[in-house]
């Protein structure tokens, strides 16, 4: 079986994962594991208020958007409490501030860049600074992914409902108008750039997973597109969206309890995570999840009502 090399753009994270045995017969624990939070909702430094975004790095450290607390925090591996990376100085639009963040990305510098969403601005902290300088502003963001090159690529959700670039403003994505037509998108939440710099849109208005290739002006649907619904044909809301170099999507919903798997070319996904009703038990996720690999290929999900962060370990005795 052929082995898949994953790479994690967590909206605004790139993480090259490396080749580590996982192949199309690999399956993940269906019983999750609380590694942190599952408290309730809180502002201790144990606890979450909606944790809406996950980047997990190389060396298994974990970044939260916890939203509601305006705040980017870090968890070492094992740590009992997070550290606070970015914002965590009440909801305000300060420097030292953020007001209901969403996407993130990590460069090579360890810079923070992240979405402050509702100040419509985009804000670089630089590693253990106390505050963010503004790279854009008057943008309406959501997600976030960095290329190889070190590209900022940035989802709009208002208005002309576009991926751009920063610095060079270039639109890769959408722009013309909110409508569901192949060169438009409606509120494109969470992105993913692969490398021959793809970008891969969850339509969340469209209920559909949308790829645009470099220099395209019009993208391909991979996933979804056949109205919202809980069939396997169908997406409901999808928030969240990584791919692997085989081409293969793996998907979060706002409106169903679960993770998908769309192989290349599948005209429907296989249930990864979830799918067991919402609710709070190991084997059960809420609507409005993210999710990340780390370099074992174990999934990681951001329960967001469920206010805790999962862990899905993976099996690939199947792997050979």
């Amino acid at each position: 079986m052929t082995n898949l090399s994953y790479y994690v753009i967590h909206h605004l994270a790139i993480s090259l994962i490396p080749d580590d045995g996982i192949c199309a017969n690999a399956t993940w624990n269906p019983n999750g594991t609380t590694v942190i939070g599952g408290k309730g909702s809180g502002s201790s430094l144990d606890r979450f208020d909606f944790p809406s975004h996950i980047v997990v790095d190389n060396d298994l450290n974990i970044y939260i958007t916890d939203n509601f607390n305006h705040r980017i925090v870090k968890w070492a591996p094992g740590a009992k409490t997070g550290q606070v990376v970015a914002g965590g100085n009440g909801q305000g639009d300060r420097s030292h501030q953020l007001s209901y963040p969403e996407g993130f990305v990590i460069d090579k510098n360890g810079s923070l860049l992240i979405c402050d969403k509702e100040n419509h601005r985009i804000q670089k902290w630089n590693k253990n600074d106390d505050h963010g300088t503004t790279l854009m502003s008057n943008i309406h963001c959501w997600g976030m992914a960095m290329d190889d090159n070190g590209l900022l690529y940035i989802s709009d959700i208002s208005g002309d409902h576009h991926v751009i670039t920063w610095p060079d403003s270039r639109i890769v994505a959408g722009g013309n108008g909110q409508g569901s037509a192949l060169n438009q998108l409606s509120y494109p939440y969470f992105i993913f750039v692969d490398h021959d710099r793809s970008v891969f849109a969850a339509d969340g208005g469209n209920h559909r997973i949308v790829k645009w290739p470099h220099g395209a002006t019009e993208g391909i649907v991979v996933a979804g597109g056949n109205g919202p619904g809980s069939e396997l044909n169908q997406l409901h809301q999808p928030s969240s969206v990584i791919v692997d170099r085989m081409g293969t999507v793996y998907i979060a919903e706002d409106y169903n309890p679960r993770i998908t798997r769309w192989f290349k070319g599948s005209k429907e996904g296989v249930i990864v995570v979830g799918g067991r009703g919402e609710g709070d038990h190991i084997d059960q996720i809420r609507g409005q999840c993210d999710l990340a690999f780390d370099h074992n290929g174990n999934l990681w999900v951001a329960d967001y009502f469920n206010q805790r962060i999962q862990l899905f370990k993976i099996d690939k005795s199947l792997c050979k």
